[in-house]
């Protein structure tokens, strides 16, 4: 399986890249790549691919650019380590490029109560990703003067 990592090092107390470290174990028989730039790392494992993603000066954009980047390269699945938030965005960036893919979402963030977050920090030692099941959850669109928001 090809499983595309996201991460939010700025989420929360800023946990997540301890959580990305405790999941390489994890996925160790799995193909996996991270993107470089804000929802990456410097230095991921030797084992991941690192994909480029296009820059840009805008938040939402430069995390829509690095999904685009996951979802090109094949991802089965991907594992969004941060928060609420940080995981709605991923979700509407896949959404937005007509995808359906499993997303996994581990909390590192603030208050970690939104539907999308299914696993803590401290569940990592436990996952075992050939065992997930995948369940469907219902989505709010949100529209500012008729735009597409989120």
């Amino acid at each position: 399986m090809k499983i595309g990592v996201i991460i939010g090092s700025a989420s929360g107390k800023g946990y997540a890249p301890e959580a990305m470290i405790s999941l390489v174990p994890r996925l160790q028989s799995h193909d996996v790549a991270i993107c470089a730039g804000p929802f990456g790392c410097d230095s991921p494992p030797s084992s991941w691919s690192r994909l480029s993603a296009e820059a840009s000066a805008s938040y939402v954009e430069n995390l829509r650019s690095s999904v685009a980047s996951l979802l090109d390269w094949g991802s089965d699945m991907l594992i969004c380590i941060g928060g609420d938030g940080l995981a709605s965005y991923v979700l509407d960036a896949i959404i937005s490029r007509g995808k359906k893919l499993p997303l996994l979402g581990i909390g590192s963030g603030t208050i970690n109560v939104g539907p999308i977050i299914a696993f803590r920090i401290e569940d990592i030692p436990m996952l075992d990703i050939s065992k997930l099941s995948v369940k469907t959850i219902d989505a709010v669109e949100i529209s500012v003067d008729g735009k597409h928001l989120a």
